[in-house]
């Protein structure tokens, strides 16, 4: 089966902290444990890894957690994105 596919249980569920580097909330990593197969992070450069000072911490983000360096690609899409977003006219029920 397909990593994404809905045909079949193995679906990789997955979630994006943002926009913090760190998950800064313990429920949150005690909740992610339970219901996705990994959190990614925004990584602000290639090789960064968050470091927690509570061990807990960083044994949960160890399991679960994804550090993602956006591609220039990503970057790109993203930028077109949040500008045309922010240029295009307001609905007509914003009037």
């Amino acid at each position: 089966m397909q990593e994404g596919s809905l045909k079949g249980e193995d679906y990789m569920r997955s979630a994006l902290y943002y926009p913090h580097t760190h998950i800064q909330s313990e429920a949150l990593l005690r909740t992610a444990l339970l219901l996705w197969d990994n959190v990614a992070i925004v990584a602000p450069y290639p090789g960064f890894v968050p470091e927690y000072e509570e061990r807990h911490f960083q044994e949960a983000f160890e399991i679960i957690g994804r550090c993602h360096y956006p591609t220039e690609q990503e970057k790109r899409n993203a930028h077109e994105l949040i500008e045309d977003f922010a240029t295009r006219p307001l609905p007509k029920a914003f009037y």
